[in-house]
């Protein structure tokens, strides 16, 4: 069957970004003016708020639908915004970044946030109360302008990073524990040169798999 969207229309679309949570009960899109949440059964928007405008759309809903995380407006670029995803009320702003943040992520159940910036590094903060908690520095040579998402395992215990280099025509995917920090395992990825700094990750359930898309689809075992 098909749900057609409905709801005030989001300009920017061919700028935009999307996020679902696990049961793809809710669908996020971040446009180019405004940040609007519908339900994926009626079709129906539950909210919509204006949005800063930028070329960067940054959205990431928690797998259990209760918060989202949204940044890359041209105003703030270097601000995160953390908003109840039933209401859209803004919970909380993240606004201690020393530069503008490339990419984000949050965990399954909605309780850290992940964020990354070309001056800062990777950082794990406290959802509810903002507090920095951890600090990843990962970067490889010529960690540049793009990010990939970074991507939690479904239990949390885990944290996967791409470090892309166009320069060495490689990725390098850093998988630290979220509790101490420490780089558990890391994974090199060839690259053509042209895939550039998109490498796609997820866990499978069981956070046991790490699976990578660059080339060609490949499953990494993490015992």
């Amino acid at each position: 069957g098909q749900v057609l969207l409905t709801g005030k229309p989001t300009s920017g679309v061919d700028q935009g970004a999307y996020s679902l949570d696990g049961e793809a009960l809710r669908v996020v899109f971040s446009g180019y003016n405004d940040l609007v949440c519908f339900d994926t059964r009626s079709g129906k928007s539950l909210w919509l708020r204006p949005r800063e405008g930028g070329v960067r759309s940054l959205v990431a809903l928690s797998s259990d639908g209760t918060r989202l995380a949204a940044g890359g407006g041209s105003k703030n670029p270097q601000v995160v915004s953390l908003y109840d995803a039933a209401s859209g009320n803004l919970l909380q702003q993240f606004d201690h970044h020393s530069g503008q943040v490339m990419a984000l992520a949050l965990s399954s159940d909605g309780r850290n946030l992940v964020t990354a910036t070309t001056a800062d590094g990777v950082q794990l903060w406290d959802a509810a109360t903002g507090k920095l908690l951890k600090v990843y520095a990962y970067q490889v040579p010529g960690w540049g302008q793009d990010m990939s998402a970074p991507v939690f395992s479904p239990d949390g215990r885990w944290l996967a990073i791409v470090g892309a280099s166009a320069q060495i025509e490689e990725s390098r995917v850093g998988v630290f524990r979220t509790d101490s920090g420490e780089l558990e395992w890391e994974i090199q990825v060839k690259t053509d040169g042209s895939i550039g700094f998109g490498i796609p990750l997820a866990f499978a359930p069981d956070g046991k798999v790490l699976y990578t898309g660059a080339q060609r689809l490949k499953a990494w075992l993490l015992k």
